[in-house]
């Protein structure tokens, strides 16, 4: 038997037993409830201490497991004064421009992932 057939077996048991017995469907639904929160609790104080870690590291310009740096920039549509036609502009955070080596004027090519996010990469202009 596996160890999701068997747990689950267990389950139902202890469910049979606690309904056959003196035991409320408050105290149940409550105890279930505890469970559950125990278990997540438990879990969130690991990954909050690995996204702490690794934020730290980010910051301090250290390797991550993760070398590629992602940000979520808002889309501004603004409207073309001389051609009435609505532009898209995005503004780039300070940190995005350092961690790509872009100033003002730059290049940028933006590569489309084929799944509405962007791929944007610094274009060596040749004189």
């Amino acid at each position: 038997m596996d160890y999701k057939s068997y747990s689950l077996d267990q389950l139902e048991t202890w469910i049979y037993d606690t309904l056959d017995g003196d035991v409320s469907a408050d105290e149940i639904y409550n105890l279930i409830c505890k469970i559950a929160d125990e278990n997540y609790q438990h879990h969130k104080k690991y990954a909050d201490k690995s996204r702490r870690l690794t934020e730290l590291m980010q910051s301090n310009n250290k390797i991550c497991m993760d070398k590629v740096k992602r940000w979520i920039l808002p889309v501004e549509e603004v409207k073309d004064e001389d051609t009435d036609e609505n532009i898209y502009c995005v503004t780039f955070p300070d940190d995005l421009l350092e961690a790509a080596d872009l100033k003002e004027g730059d290049l940028v090519e933006w590569i489309d992932n084929g799944d509405g996010s962007f791929k944007m990469v610094k274009v060596n202009a040749t004189n």
